[in-house]
């Protein structure tokens, strides 16, 4: 039975390896290579989901951070294991009965697992979630817009200059979706009013120094 060789043992007391086992080397450093390339390219892809994140909820952060953190952790033990078989080849060590290399290798195998999973769950959370239009207070843009020219004073509604759906914090506190509505003050002003209608809640903020009616429900 083949006992393991540590890589201080002389080269004269390890097993010689065979030509398979070569090979089976060769093979296994291919396989590294190829997870660490796997696991590079899913975490700069996961980086790139970074312009989204406003739009994810807490546990879906969470998920892809966890993605990063498995993904560099099977690339470093990658890299780690990959150092260790130019020297089990040269002393003669097969690399398949050393810890030195088996070690570093199972975690690089286990993290890159744990990394794709995560990331294909925070992929399918994100596609499987309602949109806003379907469970929103104010899930179209025409009543947004309403909201918010009933809460401006009628000299501060002017023409609208812009009406779109922010997908997270937009910097006014509102951390769920959010209409921006930009208005005109007036026919003669240049001066455009900002508001923000939460389109879960329907409240409205502004950042400007605007008084707004009464009667309208404000978002803190």
């Amino acid at each position: 039975m083949r006992a393991w060789c540590g890589p201080l043992v002389p080269p004269d007391e390890a097993i010689a390896p065979t030509e398979n086992d070569l090979k089976a080397t060769d093979l296994a450093g291919t396989f590294i290579n190829a997870l660490e390339t796997i696991a590079t390219g899913a975490l700069v892809f996961s980086i790139g989901l970074v312009a989204m994140a406003p739009a994810y909820d807490f546990w879906a952060r969470i998920g892809l951070i966890g993605s990063w953190v498995a993904a560099a952790a099977s690339i470093i033990a990658g890299l780690a294991a990959q150092s260790t078989i130019p020297l089990h080849v040269q002393r003669k060590i097969l690399i398949f009965y050393s810890p030195v290399f088996n070690w570093p290798a199972k975690i690089q195998q286990i993290a890159f697992a744990i990394a794709m999973v995560l990331l294909a769950v925070v992929l399918a959370r994100q596609l499987l979630s309602k949109p806003v239009a379907s469970s929103a207070a104010v899930p179209s843009a025409v009543q947004a817009l309403d909201i918010a020219k009933r809460c401006v004073p009628q000299a501060d509604a002017g023409a609208v200059i812009k009406l779109e759906l922010l997908p997270g914090d937009d910097g006014t506190a509102l951390d769920q979706s959010t209409w921006h509505v930009q208005l005109q003050r007036s026919a003669k002003s240049q001066i455009a009013l900002d508001l923000f209608v939460n389109a879960q809640t329907g409240a409205i903020a502004t950042l400007q120094n605007v008084a707004l009616n009464k009667n309208c429900a404000r978002a803190n």
